[in-house]
């Protein structure tokens, strides 16, 4: 296995103790608003958005779309100006104070804004990915606490246990970081999934604590031996930096049957842009969760019945780890909640802080109000809040179902906390440009 980039290692340290964290009832909160700020039009002004916003160069808000970037402002009057700046729009968009950095077809990107007194964006393409079959394409990618870069790619590296083409073995996929030396910018491997109780297939991205320690979720894989009816459900690892040392934090295929299909890590990166709140135009980090503790959302699983079109037994459900005192595997499970259907269903993305005791979360393409409205699917998504009290992390409950059409449907994971706000987009509703069922929209949540 690789030796990691200096980057990553300077900031690592083995994890440290925190106590498990009970279920308490959760304090009643007050009515959360939430004001819609942007439909999409289509064509020039972009469409249907699948990744959230970000805070980029200036402090502004950023967003894309697969036909445009856009950039978004708030007025002194408190007026929302959304203007795209460059096209085509990028996957996994990633905000600095400088530039913008994301995945397009050309590779890992990054566009800066123009100089004084120009108008153009300049768009670099960084690194060129392999191509070919068996390389190890990325899907997602995200900005270390060190300002690094890492992603997962679905396939790749090698292994033999999740088929192949051709002849050539497909690989499990990757967990990779991406550094520059001198101006020059290279892949490593990380870490080759190996299918089984390794994992297989890493969708959502990677996940830092403060340390720099990696949380990597798989969405196949993991299977217990000898327990074939839970077999290939995913698992959660994590990745102590210092030596990359890896572990299996929890095999969600069997984690007592409640938990199925993992989505993301949730635990908030304290000094990315991404989880931090902007005040004054300057981001302001800030630390949740201790470094021995992650929030891992999952797209099925908890036993309800009331999804049926997820057909996973379950609408998905809220899960809190906790590592042993002992320091070994596998973490503590604690189910923070269920969901059912009408208070959302598949949570994906992860949660986002706004304040130091709630935490933000979508469950963005089932569940809520609208039933079978445009792509609602059994309902077109919802908004919950966990919340952290004297006994620990629960279940907020609701802020906000969106009810479909120009109202928005399919919130997209994640949520960007901004002066107090929780900006984000939804796929669907809005200007009906786009047809059936709209091209999208941008809103601001005031909890």
């Amino acid at each position: 296995m690789p030796k990691l980039p200096h980057s990553f290692t300077s900031r690592a340290k083995a994890l440290t103790l925190a106590g498990l964290l009970s279920l308490a009832p959760p304090a009643s909160t007050r009515a959360a608003t939430l004001q819609f700020i942007h439909d999409f039009k289509g064509g020039t002004d972009g469409a249907n958005p699948t990744y959230g916003l970000v805070i980029g160069p200036q402090g502004a808000v950023f967003g894309t779309t697969a036909a445009t970037i856009f950039r978004l402002v708030q007025a002194k009057n408190g007026k929302w100006l959304e203007k795209p700046i460059f096209a085509p729009g990028m996957a996994s968009l990633i905000g600095t104070p400088t530039a913008l950095y994301g995945l397009t077809q050309a590779g890992f990107t990054m566009l800066t804004p123009p100089s004084k007194g120009g108008k153009a964006w300049t768009q670099t393409t960084l690194y060129s990915f392999p191509t070919g079959n068996g390389a190890a394409v990325p899907s997602t990618l995200a900005i270390a606490p060190d300002g690094s870069f890492a992603g997962t790619s679905p396939e790749g590296g090698g292994a033999t246990a999740c088929g192949s083409n051709n002849g050539v073995p497909t690989g499990c996929g990757t967990l990779f970081s991406l550094t520059e030396s001198n101006g020059t910018w290279s892949e490593t491997i990380l870490h080759a999934f190996q299918g089984g109780k390794d994992g297989a297939l890493p969708l959502a991205a990677p996940t830092f604590d403060s340390a720099g320690n990696i949380f990597v979720s798989t969405l196949q894989g993991g299977a217990t031996s000898g327990a074939p009816s839970c077999s290939g459900l995913g698992a959660i690892s994590y990745f102590v930096m210092l030596d990359l040392v890896f572990g299996t934090l929890a095999d969600l295929s069997c984690a007592q049957s409640l938990l199925a299909y993992p989505n993301s890590q949730a635990h908030p990166i304290p000094s990315s842009p991404e989880s931090a709140s902007l005040r004054d135009g300057k981001p302001q980090p800030r630390t949740i969760l201790p470094d021995s503790a992650v929030i891992v959302t999952t797209l099925g699983g908890g036993h309800s019945t009331g999804c049926p079109d997820l057909d996973d037994n379950g609408c998905g459900a809220i899960a809190l780890y906790t590592q042993p005192a002992n320091g070994r595997t596998p973490w503590k499970l604690e189910i923070l909640h269920r969901f059912s259907g009408p208070d959302g269903a598949g949570p994906s993305g992860a949660l986002t802080a706004l304040g130091t005791d709630t935490l933000y979360g979508i469950a963005g393409t089932y569940g809520g109000k609208c039933t079978n409205v445009g792509y609602g699917f059994g309902g077109c998504g919802t908004i919950y809040q966990l919340v952290q009290g004297a006994n620990g992390w629960a279940w907020g409950g609701l802020l906000y179902k969106f009810p479909g059409g120009a109202r928005g449907t399919n919130p997209v994971p994640n949520l960007l906390s901004y002066n107090g706000m929780l900006l984000g987009v939804t796929t669907y509703g809005g200007s009906s440009a786009c047809g059936n069922p709209g091209c999208g929209t941008i809103f601001a949540l005031t909890p």
